[in-house]
């Protein structure tokens, strides 16, 4: 009985590697893109081999192939929606916001892999990519039809980001000794762990500081109800962050979901102390 070789299945699915039309897939279907791909890969492999089934190669190939068409889908709104901008603005004010737009794209692959790096499976780091493109695109799409800024979320969360800053420097100055250098997965939890204790460390002077406000701006009957509660809800969100990262992988996974919970509390206790938002809102426990 014939074996196809993984060079064989992926030539199936890749369009880097192979003619698009030797599988079928249509992108105007309700199923997607990467459940298209496993089911036409299958059924060409079965016409090798009517036992074939689905296997790591099969996953792996079709991942590739689905990220790229993403990233295909990426590149075409970015374009849209550059133009949709060069068209809106005038020409001071397009340069401005084409500039926002290309800053926060940057930040975004900056994002994508230095989170995705973090998987050490070959399989759930293709799955990582694959969902980070996926979401990227309707992101992108939100912003074309106006529903979103392109600069919100990446430019409050990501920009500056402690952890994406850590591995840059870290691997800077490695190169400095060995011009090869590269990401690892000893780097990866150094900056975890060190971004991680800053953000911990931000958590307790923010308390700190909301605390005070309480202190100084309740009046006597409230200080002591208002700290209560602002202590019970802070423990109830520790408790729900141990709890939601013990679920996840041990090691590298669970480390990477405690220092993101973690940079999430700074953000919500800044907004406490800016008054914008509750300190007993539940939206932390969804």
């Amino acid at each position: 009985m014939k074996k196809l070789t993984t060079l064989a299945i992926l030539c199936l699915c890749s369009p880097l590697l192979a003619n698009e039309s030797a599988v079928s897939i249509d992108l105007n279907s309700g199923k997607n893109i990467y459940s298209q791909c496993l089911d036409e890969t299958i059924k060409e492999l079965k016409k090798e081999d009517s036992e074939a089934d689905i296997n790591n190669a099969v996953v792996a190939s079709c991942m590739e192939y689905t990220s790229y068409m993403y990233k295909q889908k990426i590149n075409r709104l970015y374009k849209e929606i550059t133009e949709q901008v060069k068209k809106a603005k005038n020409s001071k004010d397009a340069s401005d916001e084409l500039g926002q737009l290309e800053t926060s794209q940057q930040t975004w692959i900056q994002y994508r892999n230095n989170k995705c790096a973090l998987f050490n499976s070959g399989l759930q780091n293709l799955s990582c990519l694959m969902n980070e493109n996926e979401q990227r695109i309707e992101k992108l799409k939100k912003i074309k039809v106006g529903d979103e800024l392109f600069y919100s979320t990446e430019k409050s969360n990501l920009s500056q980001d402690v952890y994406s800053q850590c591995l840059d420097e870290t691997i800077k100055e490695l190169k400095k000794e060995d011009p090869e250098a590269g990401i690892n997965n000893a780097i990866v939890s150094y900056c975890i762990d060190s971004t991680s204790e800053q953000y911990k460390k931000q958590i307790n002077q923010l308390y700190k500081e909301i605390t005070r406000q309480i202190k100084q701006n309740s009046d006597l009957n409230e200080v002591n109800y208002d700290l209560k509660g602002l202590e019970t809800f802070q423990k109830a969100w520790i408790r729900y962050r141990n709890s939601k990262c013990a679920l996840v992988d041990p090691g590298l996974g669970e480390h990477y979901c405690l220092m993101s919970e973690n940079r999430m509390r700074v953000e919500k206790l800044k907004k406490i102390k800016a008054g914008e938002e509750a300190f007993y809102s539940d939206e932390d426990f969804e």
